[in-house]
């Protein structure tokens, strides 16, 4: 239970790490700037303005020109964009004008415009690489990625050693997961600019999308080592040591951004994150509340803070973190299940549910809202309505196996186990290879004394899954309970053995078989070894008795069963009160 709990907090804390998540995405949002700034840079445009009036041109397209060209230098848009479509119009099949047109229209935030004014260029000059380059960063911008591969494309037909198309084709490339692709251009970009860091980045990027990391961190290393200021490729190297759980490469990576740059709550918090990979959670803490002091306002530091000290049952400081997230966040249906489940976890089952409702309002469909709070009622001994709870949840999700075998499990609980199996076996029907399944539809045959189909589930099981202890121990104490197979009782109550040799309710079925086998003094041994691990069960003082019984050992046998009786649950004792009357008779008669 405490590795499944710290699966959990894990995988919360990790969801909420910015640079992990980044890494498997073309460009994430610090690093789109490649593709969103100025489409085509100024001192660019400056040079396609004097090849322009290099060339004889109508008088009022060069007038208009240069009247736009001031106007743009002022930032006053609205007549520089005036001004260009005057030239245009004096000089309607000059590519350079369109350029600088769609460039005021980006600069204005008028991207639609933008993309139809290069596409006008284009139908005039297809062959103009400065608007298809342009038009290739405006499709991205608008997420139209094929569109903008299409473009780059294009541009390789006609300059092929064009770096820039090569490298903006490999992010796009990476973006729609075409990564072998994006690999290949990107690694011929590299050979035509093998210095440029940007490359060597984005191809450590690809590698590392298809899980290479030794070629990613091999890239990483080689931006890091030609640009060592370079901050990403130092963050993204540290991830790729996270990957290969290298966790003190990554600290030390981490530790020497911060020494750099102490106020990096950024990296702050990555390196609270490896500390948790490392199960370190004290020095993640010290991270994570070190980030606190300067952003109090840090809801995701919060609930990180607040699932470490859930980990680490502090359930009072875990609530005061997520309640002052919730204060923000009254909507924040994930902070009112962690709440829930610390409420769950300190037994205050009432308050667990009055959050749970809360969720199950805005989610009336949450399948798991429904079983967490069926499971609280039945903690709560309200077994009616954990049943009313999963009989509505499988109105919603009817294919879903885990609600049939809840609702199983519950209506076994109520003795109603006619209905239990009909829904063990419905669960059995979507997901047959399931072991725990098969095993608990053996186990309640076994109630309603149908000892053959109990026998055939439990083989079902150990079939599906060889070590499943407790499908051994079951078979091979019904073997004994009913004194058959004997010889495969004690072969499969020992395979139980193999995987849990300090199991007592094993040890209880391994001494059963050798009673039933006649091999007194083992079942003896293995009874009272049973006893030391588990101290409060009526089934195996009960069967304790029967071998000293069996041992004619009566005043023994007696105080046993009498242990026995004050443990049993009343309606359940009748046989062991028989017993005790057969052998507290067998003592008066030898004391005659």
């Amino acid at each position: 239970m405490q590795n499944a709990t710290y699966i959990f907090i894990f995988s919360i804390i990790i969801s909420l790490s910015v640079p992990g998540c980044a890494l498997y995405r073309a460009s994430g949002p610090a690093e789109k700037g490649i593709f969103t700034s100025p489409p085509h840079a100024p001192e660019k445009i400056e040079e396609e303005a004097i090849t322009f009036t290099e060339k004889k041109r109508d008088y009022r397209a060069y007038y208009s020109f240069i009247m736009a060209q001031m106007y743009e230098r002022h930032n006053d848009f609205k007549n520089a964009i005036e001004g260009y479509h005057k030239a245009i119009k004096y000089d309607p099949e000059s590519p350079i004008l369109y350029l600088n047109l769609a460039s005021i229209y980006v600069r204005t935030g008028k991207l639609k415009i933008a993309i139809s004014t290069c596409e006008d260029a284009l139908v005039i000059d297809p062959g103009y690489i400065p608007i298809r380059m342009m038009l290739g960063k405006l499709y991205y911008s608008m997420s139209q990625y094929n569109s903008s591969i299409a473009q780059y494309q294009e541009v390789l037909k006609v300059d092929t050693d064009n770096g820039d198309a090569y490298l903006f084709l490999g992010i796009l490339y990476m973006e729609i997961e075409e990564n072998d692709r994006a690999i290949e251009t990107l690694e011929r970009f590299i050979e035509i600019k093998p210095d440029y860091v940007l490359g060597m980045y984005y191809l450590g990027r690809a590698y590392a999308k298809i899980r290479l990391f030794s070629m990613a961190e091999k890239y990483f290393e080689k931006a890091v080592k030609q640009s060592p200021h370079f901050e990403k490729g130092w963050e993204n190297l540290a991830w790729i040591y996270r990957a290969q759980e290298r966790y003190d490469d990554a600290i030390e990576i981490y530790k020497k951004m911060l020494r750099l740059d102490p106020a990096n709550d950024r990296i702050r918090s990555s390196l609270g994150d490896v500390y948790i990979l490392q199960k370190s959670f004290g020095k993640a803490l010290k991270e994570y509340n070190e980030i606190n002091k300067t952003e109090a306002a840090n809801l995701n530091i919060h609930i990180k803070i607040g699932l470490i000290y859930y980990e680490q049952k502090d359930y009072q400081r875990a609530l005061e973190e997520f309640q002052i997230v919730l204060a923000s966040e009254p909507e924040n249906s994930n902070i009112r299940y962690y709440i829930a489940m610390i409420y769950e976890d300190m037994e205050r089952y009432e308050d667990a549910l009055k959050e749970l409702r809360y969720i199950h309002e805005k989610k009336p469909n949450s399948i798991e809202i429904q079983v967490q709070m069926g499971r609280i009622y039945e903690k709560l001994g309200r077994i009616d309505e954990t049943i009313k709870i999963l009989k509505e949840s499988i109105k919603i999700e009817y294919d879903n196996p885990t609600l049939h075998f809840s609702l199983g499990m519950a209506l076994s609980n109520t003795k109603a186990y006619d209905s239990a199996i009909e829904s063990l076996k419905k669960a059995i029907d979507i997901d047959p290879e399931n072991a725990t399944y098969r095993f608990y539809l053996g186990a309640t045959y076994e109630k309603i004394k149908d000892f053959e189909k109990s026998i055939e589930e439990m083989k079902n099981t150990i079939k599906i899954n060889p070590n499943h202890p407790n499908a051994h121990n079951f078979l091979g104490y019904m073997y004994a309970d009913m004194g058959i197979n004997l010889d495969k009782a004690i072969y499969h109550v020992n395979k139980a053995l193999e995987m849990e040799p300090t199991n007592g309710y094993f040890l209880d079925s391994l001494g059963w078989a050798y009673f039933k086998k006649g091999m007194l003094d083992k079942a003896l041994a293995e009874i009272i070894k049973a006893i030391t691990f588990v101290q409060s069960d009526a089934i195996i003082y009960d069967h304790l008795g029967d071998i000293h019984f069996k041992l004619k050992n009566y005043q023994r046998a007696r105080k046993i069963w009498e242990k026995s009786l004050s443990l049993s649950e009343e309606g359940e004792n009748e046989n062991i009160r028989n017993k005790l009357k057969k052998v507290m008779e067998l003592i008066q008669e030898e004391h005659k």
